[in-house]
């Protein structure tokens, strides 16, 4: 009985000396899984740090994002000497002015509206007073992906299927959803239902063809994504139908949106000179203070136009802002929206350009960069901040 008891004894030691290994090995994983994550979610990218250290990219973060420089100087004709992109409003630890994001569109053909001036890189760096050899780039990204595509289901309809994510690929279920056809024959704006996603993040929308027994028409579907301050939108169209149309980076046409103040909108477009357009159109597309969807339209004919146009708007929420020129045979549509995305890459070829390129010089001695949430117009953006040394 006594052996019985002692072997019943052993074995219950055993038992838990095997689950505190155990128990020891997982805390290990899941604390390098928590790593990883921070790190991917961090988004930092380290090639050495002999001359830049992580002190150094939040100092210059701060004063990127925490500051305001000049109050309300994204609303002057002049660009100040004190440079910060936050709001002199105080909402939060990371809150930036749409307006002064707008100053910094650069690879645009407009270098100024009205007199409005905008920041380029070189003249950028000098009033920071970046020091060395040191470079700098900012992009500014919206927090949802929005992937669609676009299926013929017969001469007269189509189905746009999408699907909502998060930077990371994870689906977003219950997402708010909003299919928006542009005629870009008249501009004219048709809007689908009120659509939610699925558990896997994704939607579809079946709807008639605005020129389905028109020859020369053709449109543009624009997906708009939401679940409370998290965003996305995106485009799409189909190719293979005539005429053609070249939509975002490749149609060679800008349009732009600065602020006058807090509640009204510059706009102005660029196209290109080589062809005159058979009709110009500008629409603007924005939530009402109801928070339905409503829209601004300007029919310019084939005149140039000098951007002067202002637009009253509610001091929150995403506009989306369309250009589009008719040619003989073929559209441009130049798409941007306030507050501006800063992340355009030969990839999606949309929006507008990252303020600085990040050099593929072999000598960079030293390259950090970091992701931060901020809050633009009410709704949260991603900006990453690259801070390297040549």
């Amino acid at each position: 009985m006594i052996f019985q008891l002692l072997n019943k004894k052993r074995k219950g030691q055993m038992r838990a000396v095997d689950f505190v290994i155990s128990l020891f090995l997982f805390l290990l994983m899941l604390s390098q899984l928590l790593l990883i994550i921070i790190n991917i979610q961090s988004n930092i990218n380290r090639t050495d740090v002999g001359t830049i250290s992580y002190d150094d990219l939040d100092n210059f973060s701060r004063m990127i994002l925490q500051e305001s420089g000049t109050d309300d100087w994204g609303y002057l004709k002049n660009l100040p000497n004190n440079f910060g992109l936050a709001t002199s409003h105080y909402y939060g630890y990371f809150a930036l002015d749409a307006a002064k994001i707008a100053r910094l569109i650069s690879g645009t053909g407009i270098s100024t509206i009205s007199g409005m001036n905008n920041y380029d890189y070189e003249t950028l760096k000098d009033v920071i007073k970046l020091s060395g050899k040191r470079e700098f780039q900012i992009s500014l990204q919206q927090s949802l992906k929005i992937s669609l595509t676009l299926i013929s289901v017969n001469q007269t309809h189509n189905r746009v299927e999408f699907v909502v994510t998060n930077p990371y690929n994870t689906p977003i279920p219950k997402a708010n959803s909003k299919v928006i056809v542009v005629n870009l024959k008249d501009a004219q704006l048709l809007y689908g239902e009120d659509l939610l996603t699925n558990s896997t993040g994704g939607s579809s929308y079946t709807y008639e063809i605005p020129h389905f027994n028109d020859p020369d028409g053709q449109h543009v579907i624009l997906v708009v994504a939401e679940t409370g301050v998290l965003w996305g939108v995106n485009w799409g169209s189909i190719d293979s139908v005539f005429p053609q149309a070249f939509i975002g980076s490749s149609s060679s046409t800008t349009i732009w949106g600065g602020g006058i103040n807090s509640s009204a909108l510059l706009v102005s477009d660029t196209l290109p000179t080589t062809d005159t357009p058979v009709n110009h159109f500008i629409s603007i597309i924005y939530k009402d203070t109801l928070h339905s969807y409503s829209s601004h339209f300007l029919d310019l004919g084939s005149i140039s136009w000098d951007g002067n146009e202002t637009i009253l708007l509610p001091e929150t929420g995403l506009v989306i802002l369309l250009s589009i020129s008719q040619y003989t045979d073929y559209y441009r549509v130049g798409i941007g929206t306030y507050p501006a995305i800063l992340d355009k890459t030969e990839e999606q070829g949309q929006y507008y350009n990252t303020l600085g390129h990040i050099s593929d010089n072999i000598r960079i001695k030293a390259l950090l960069s970091k992701t931060y949430p901020v809050i633009v117009r009410g709704l949260l953006m991603r900006c990453q901040i690259t801070l390297w040394s040549e």
